[in-house]
């Protein structure tokens, strides 16, 4: 059995987290406020990293893969990432609001990262509109040569649930409301404004990067 305790407490984290999850559109005033935080070298050294340890901006995303604005997010950061290559990193975290199968969703990414294969089952899950959880982490899994897990028993696992719930009191801390939320360097927006505003952002933090290291 799945740990009832860790998984409770974790729901009511992100229950609380995430009261105003698809909050980002139809608003008449500008929500998208990027506001400075500290030790975020901190929160970006924990999580799924693509991209150069030594970059000079690096995006932490917090999100939940049944999050649609996450869905367009990560594929506006995928292309991010082609334009800038070594100067930017994308880093991962968890903030899975939407309920019970979006933590489900979250945990088995973890599990699959143990194999290596993180970044293929997330690309796989934003891949389509709707979750078909067993047969992509099945499908994802057989990659190795060895016998796979199954869903089942990395639902079992209290040590990937763990970590979901790691991200996840870190997004709590941070004041987090929204999916997808993401710190650039030490920029924290919430919501997702579009990756013009998001580039716009990118470009400002490397100008401050490259202004402050040594000539």
């Amino acid at each position: 059995m799945r740990s009832g305790l860790l998984n409770a407490g974790l729901i009511v984290v992100t229950m609380l987290a995430g009261a105003a999850v698809v909050g980002n559109f139809g608003r008449r005033d500008d929500p998208y406020v990027a506001t400075p935080v500290d030790g975020w070298q901190d929160l970006a050294a924990v999580g799924h990293r693509q991209g150069p340890s030594d970059a000079p901006v690096t995006i932490v995303v917090f999100s939940d893969f049944y999050c649609p604005f996450c869905r367009l997010a990560a594929e506006d950061l995928a292309e991010l990432r082609r334009s800038y290559q070594d100067n930017l990193a994308i880093v991962y975290r968890h903030f899975p609001v939407s309920g019970v199968e979006a933590i489900d969703v979250a945990q088995a990414s973890e599990c699959a990262a143990t194999e290596g294969l993180f970044f293929p089952f997330h690309d796989a899950v934003f891949a389509t509109d709707s979750v078909d959880l067993a047969r992509t982490f099945g499908d994802i899994m057989s990659r190795r040569d060895r016998e796979p897990l199954s869903l089942e028993q990395c639902l079992a696992d209290t040590t990937s649930l763990a970590m979901v719930r790691r991200d996840a009191l870190v997004a709590r801390d941070l004041g987090l409301t929204m999916t997808p939320s993401f710190l650039i360097n030490h920029l924290k927006l919430q919501g997702y404004p579009g990756t013009a505003r998001i580039e716009g952002l990118v470009k400002g933090v490397l100008r401050e990067t490259t202004q402050d290291s040594p000539q």
